[in-house]
């Protein structure tokens, strides 16, 4: 059975495992699929792309701005570019040491109005 996330969670904002294949909408766009959730869950792996080449990227927990149950979609206050911005999360170093820190870093400086290209770093 499914809980509505969005009223019981008030204001705490985390990732569950009841979201792992939840769509991930930002601006009406369609961003992908939560793959997996963090252990805190603090941050969702989200995947897009097709069969030959697939993309992931980290999103923080304090970007959920709705979570629809029945239609199994998390809505985040980033938009597609912002996400696709953001380092691409390696699955084979998971969320530990540098990565962690260097997605951390680039979600910050959007916190703080600066967004930067990390893919051009």
């Amino acid at each position: 059975m499914h809980t509505n996330v969005q009223t019981e969670r008030g204001t705490d904002q985390s990732f569950t495992e009841e979201m792992l294949d939840y769509e991930v909408r930002a601006d009406d766009e369609t961003v992908g699929k939560i793959e997996r959730v963090t252990f805190e869950n603090d941050w969702a792996i989200v995947v897009s792309g097709g069969l030959l080449k697939k993309h992931r990227h980290a999103i923080p927990a304090w970007a959920i701005r709705v979570v629809d149950v029945g239609n199994e979609t998390v809505f985040v206050g980033l938009t597609k570019e912002e996400i696709e911005g953001s380092l691409e999360y390696d699955e084979c170093i998971g969320m530990e040491d540098d990565q962690r820190v260097a997605i951390q870093a680039y979600y910050d400086e959007l916190l703080r109005g600066r967004p930067r290209d990390v893919r051009a770093a």
